[in-house]
């Protein structure tokens, strides 16, 4: 049995208990990516746009991308939810309604850093340059989420700004 570690992570300790948490330094299994609609609110209409530029960037990765069980095609109709392709390449689903007043108070996504991690980032960062009081954190800080940028940036044809800011280490989440 491996012995129990405690890490230093925004500011928390996170107990870490198996073995493969951690490849070559990096986190691993546990990475994740964090969001919550903030306390100023945020437009309904602004938030529908998002959602129809995310779509484009869904549908424009439908190869590395599958329903919310790792299975099947992902869903974008109303909701968009998806998760990684298969057993090897999924991890969580990632949601987000069709209805704003349904984003949870506080929703994530662990991606364990799978091909799909850069369209879940990619789809971030398009929410919050829609929906600015959106908070937006990762377990890759604002490094994690640059592969996403570039890939929003390209589909969208937007200006994305990264949406995490690694001056903030005592954060929300």
């Amino acid at each position: 049995m491996n012995p129990v570690k405690l890490i230093r992570h925004r500011g928390d300790y996170t107990h870490m208990a198996y073995k493969g948490y951690f490849k070559e330094g990096k986190l691993k299994e546990g990475y994740t990516h964090y969001w919550r609609a903030g306390d100023g609110g945020f437009n309904i209409s602004e938030y529908k746009k998002a959602l129809n530029e995310i779509r484009k960037i869904v549908k424009a990765n439908s190869k590395i991308l599958a329903g919310g069980d790792g299975e099947g095609l992902p869903e974008i109709s109303k909701d968009i939810v998806f998760n990684g392709k298969g057993e090897e390449g999924s991890s969580e689903t990632f949601y987000l309604p069709a209805n704003p007043s349904k984003l949870g108070a506080f929703n994530f996504t662990k991606t364990a850093r799978r091909p799909y991690d850069i369209v879940v980032t990619a789809c971030l960062s398009v929410l919050k340059h829609f929906c600015p009081s959106i908070e937006v954190d990762s377990d890759g800080g604002s490094k994690g989420m640059t592969s996403g940028i570039k890939l929003a940036k390209k589909i969208t044809g937007l200006d994305i700004k990264n949406p995490v800011s690694d001056n903030n280490q005592d954060d929300v989440f």
